[in-house]
């Protein structure tokens, strides 16, 4: 799940009040406290998120699970942390699983403890499914779903959802929290368009959206994968011009398909093997034939 994993736990925890409406459906509730990196003992695994609420005059944690798509653990996941979270806050929990990658696949809704076909035990939890609230979304209704918005269109109007969601969160009167929907915004978009057009289609937004962390560690993240890039890139050829000239250095002139076949060599790793074997190898016929084993 990776960047968006991070990105909706931000959600989360600045939109409590969205999560709780759509699965108390309405019910009266107060939220005490967000709680970020609860751990529990199954060993230190920490679950997506948690808030206490009072739901109906009765205190609760409401324990959110964001799925990208369904994995056979969920369900397991699901009744493990219900238990060791009631231990931990000696509260009635109520579990949640969201899924957020559109699906017509049936998810379920329960743990089963099944022997020959007996069910013996059984713990059920919540599941919402964000797709189902596109429209309510659209409309800005759940401030706190906006930035999933461009998960749930079909590909031709993908950036028609992005406007929407900048010109919906803009509308936002926090300023931390367009600074984290905005970046957040920008981060599930990077899975459908590249860096370079979000910079651009964000650019008025961006000096505000560095504030976010979550920003930062994306743009960041891309910045250092394209530095380690350029860096490999520099380094294979400034190994493959030493072999170049080490060969002409000892032989004179070489034939363009043995420097063809250094140059061809994409391993920073393999073209360091070649620069040792150019010292020691008695034609380049030899070098290349080397080369050709690999």
């Amino acid at each position: 799940m990776g960047e968006v994993d991070k990105s909706v736990k931000i959600l989360a925890y600045h939109y409590p009040e969205t999560f709780a409406e759509i699965i108390f459906g309405g019910k009266e509730f107060e939220v005490l406290e967000s709680l970020r990196q609860v751990e529990v003992n199954i060993p230190q695994k920490r679950v997506d998120y948690v808030h206490r609420m009072v739901l109906e005059e009765e205190e609760v944690i409401l324990h959110l699970e964001f799925q990208l798509i369904h994995k056979r653990e969920v369900p397991e996941n699901a009744f493990l942390y219900n238990a060791f979270l009631r231990t931990k806050f000696n509260l009635p929990i109520i579990s949640v699983v969201i899924y957020l990658d559109p699906t017509k696949k049936e998810l379920p809704t329960a743990f089963k403890t099944k022997i020959g076909g007996k069910v013996f035990n059984s713990f059920t939890y919540q599941v919402i499914k964000a797709w189902e609230y596109k429209e309510d979304i659209r409309r800005g209704k759940y401030p706190g779903l906006l930035p999933l918005l461009v998960m749930f269109e079909e590909k031709d109007k993908k950036e028609e959802a992005i406007r929407t969601e900048r010109e919906l969160i803009l509308k936002e009167k926090d300023k931390e929290k367009i600074a984290d929907l905005l970046a957040v915004s920008s981060v599930i978009a990077a899975r459908y368009f590249s860096k370079e057009f979000l910079l651009k289609f964000f650019r008025e937004e961006v000096e505000l959206m560095r504030e976010a962390t979550i920003f930062q560690d994306w743009f960041l993240e891309a910045e250092e994968k394209g530095m380690e890039k350029g860096m490999e890139k520099g380094t294979m050829k400034a190994i493959q011009e030493d072999i170049r000239n080490i060969l002409e250095e000892r032989f004179g002139i070489v034939k363009e398909s043995i420097l063809n076949a250094v140059y061809e060599i994409k391993s920073v790793p393999f073209l360091r093997t070649i620069l040792r074997q150019s010292v020691r190898v008695k034609s380049p016929e030899e070098l290349k034939d080397l080369i050709a084993q690999r």
